[in-house]
C-alpha cells in the first residue's frame, strides 16, 4: 500500500470519526435538554447543571449533571434508567480531580467520596465543575 494511499484512508477515517463523536455528543445536548431538574428539598437551589456522561467500570451512560448545595446528582436519558440516578449528598464529597492528566478538550473528571469511591464523569466546561465542587 502507498503512502498517499495509507494518508487518505486515515484522513477520511478521522474526518468520519470526528463526524461521529460530534453527531453523538449533540445527540446527548438534545436529550438531556428534555430531563427535567430533579426534585429539590425545601430551601435547596440549583448551582451548575449541564449535559454529561457517567461511566462506570464497562459502560458510559449519557444524561444530565446537576449540582445543588446539598447534593451532587445524575439523571440519565430514559434508555438508562433503569440503571437508576447516581444521587451523593455533598457531605460526601472530598472533591473532584482530572480523570486523564494530558486530557486536551478539558473535559473529563473524576468525583471522589470521603469513602474513597470514584465516579467518573465528562462535561462539555470541566472547568467550572471543578470551581463548584471544590467550594
Amino acid at each position: 500500500m502507498s503512502f498517499i494511499r495509507m494518508l487518505g484512508t486515515g484522513t477520511i477515517f478521522g474526518i468520519l470519526f470526528g463526524f461521529i463523536n460530534y453527531k453523538m455528543w449533540k445527540s446527548n445536548d438534545e436529550y438531556a435538554e428534555r430531563i427535567s431538574p430533579p426534585s429539590l428539598e425545601a430551601g435547596e437551589h440549583i448551582i451548575c447543571e449541564s449535559p454529561a456522561s457517567h461511566y462506570t467500570l464497562l459502560n458510559g451512560f449519557q444524561g444530565k449533571l446537576f449540582l445543588t448545595d446539598r447534593r451532587l446528582i445524575f439523571i440519565p436519558r430514559e434508555i438508562f434508567r433503569p440503571n437508576g440516578e447516581l444521587t451523593l449528598n455533598r457531605a460526601e464529597i472530598a472533591g473532584a480531580g482530572k480523570r486523564n492528566p494530558i486530557d486536551i478538550l478539558n473535559v473529563k473528571f473524576i468525583v471522589v467520596t470521603a469513602s474513597g469511591r470514584k465516579e467518573k464523569f465528562t462535561v462539555s466546561d470541566r472547568r467550572e465543575w471543578f470551581t463548584a465542587l471544590n467550594m
